[in-house]
């Protein structure tokens, strides 16, 4: 671990058929937490549940939260299976109303004979959530802020507002992170709350910064389909640009460097590579493709971020609609393949830069299990509560 927070005060929330097998998942957490500096100590209290509907989980985590205050760090709750309603009402209530950190937990892996590498998984995923920093990568670029955006739309006939959700990085080591989410009816609204979302970001990055704005943004855009390419562009970045002006001329600075980059994982490209005996293979990650098969009107570039264990492995297309960081293309594809590495939900890269890929876990969280247009508690904004 780069950093680790001590986990002191946690809370266990089990249905009374699995508490028996408690005492061994902690012990193997214990274990596996001590050799990568992870410090967990034994859970404050162990509630049993008779009633494993979501009502009584709603009750045992405000329970626990009127019992323990504010030293409480987290809940542990062990769900009795994977259904969406007891997930659901657990999130929403830690999130949005006690702004409290929670790790869910299925009861069926308990037992599981891989227990071991899922508990090094879960405590890693713990650390994240509580602050900490699980590792790193070096990048050279300083007083830079990176932002990843992506919006969660309701299903076919839903009347649910659409979810943007936007994470940023808040330190120089890029693996602290503040989050936001926003609820919009019409991409005109879109545009708007995305520059109030930026607004806040910058903010943030200003508390964790002795008052400091960044001088370079490098923002990366997911979840833009082919036809709203241009509406992007005249409508998105231009907001963005202006909340800039005016943020930045508040406090008597000029501009910053923004580079705005559309992330498409959507798409029918695949790359191969050859190997010396003419067959096919997958290319490594990390593996660029920037000519031949890109469009001479834009600026864009073709990356393979993680490996596939099977089947094809499917490149991330990243179109550069703008750019005042002047960086070259190698430059902002090495950056674009490091920030893949730090999404800590995964030990390897993935396909799109971490800030994507939390804006996506972030938004799909707010729209499936939390429902409402409650932003979560203000509490939590500047941790990776969501992963």
């Amino acid at each position: 671990m780069v950093s680790s927070v001590h986990l002191k005060k946690w809370i266990v929330i089990v249905p009374q058929r699995d508490a028996r097998d408690v005492r061994n998942l902690i012990g193997t957490m214990q274990r596996v937490s001590g050799p990568i500096g992870f410090q967990l100590s034994d859970a404050s209290e162990v509630v049993s549940l008779d009633d494993i509907r979501p009502k009584a989980y709603m009750d045992a985590v405000t329970f626990v939260h009127n019992k323990y205050g504010p030293a409480l760090q987290l809940v542990f709750v062990i769900l009795p299976n994977n259904k969406a309603d007891t997930y659901a009402a657990v999130k929403k209530k830690c999130y949005i109303d006690y702004g409290l950190s929670s790790q869910c937990f299925l009861a069926k892996n308990i037992s599981h004979k891989g227990l071991m590498s899922i508990a090094t998984k879960v405590v890693v995923q713990m650390n994240a959530k509580l602050g900490g920093e699980p590792w790193n990568v070096a990048i050279p670029l300083k007083k830079l802020m990176v932002v990843g955006f992506d919006v969660h739309h309701g299903g076919v006939g839903s009347k649910s507002p659409s979810v943007g959700a936007m994470t940023c990085t808040t330190n120089a080591s890029y693996g602290r992170y503040y989050s936001c989410v926003s609820y919009s009816r019409s991409r005109e609204e879109l545009s708007s709350k995305m520059a109030d979302d930026l607004g806040r970001c910058l903010n943030a990055y200003r508390e964790n910064n002795s008052g400091l704005l960044p001088d370079r943004i490098v923002f990366y855009r997911d979840g833009v389909g082919e036809g709203q390419l241009k509406f992007v562009v005249l409508s998105e970045l231009e907001a963005l640009k202006t909340k800039l002006v005016a943020v930045y001329s508040a406090h008597g600075l000029p501009e910053p460097m923004l580079s705005h980059i559309i992330c498409t994982k959507r798409i029918n490209t695949r790359v191969f590579l050859v190997d010396r005996a003419g067959g096919y293979q997958n290319p490594f990650p990390g593996t660029i493709v920037d000519k031949e098969v890109t469009l001479p009107e834009r600026w864009d570039f073709f990356l393979i971020g993680p490996a596939a264990r099977q089947g094809t492995v499917s490149p991330t297309n990243y179109n550069v609609i703008f750019d005042q960081n002047k960086l070259d293309a190698d430059k902002i594809q090495r950056l674009t393949f490091k920030l893949c590495h730090l999404y800590y939900n995964w030990s390897g890269s993935v396909a799109v830069p971490a800030v994507c890929q939390y804006a996506h876990k972030l938004a799909y969280l707010t729209g499936l299990a939390l429902g409402t247009e409650h932003e979560p508690n203000e509490r939590l904004t500047h941790l990776l509560y969501f992963l």
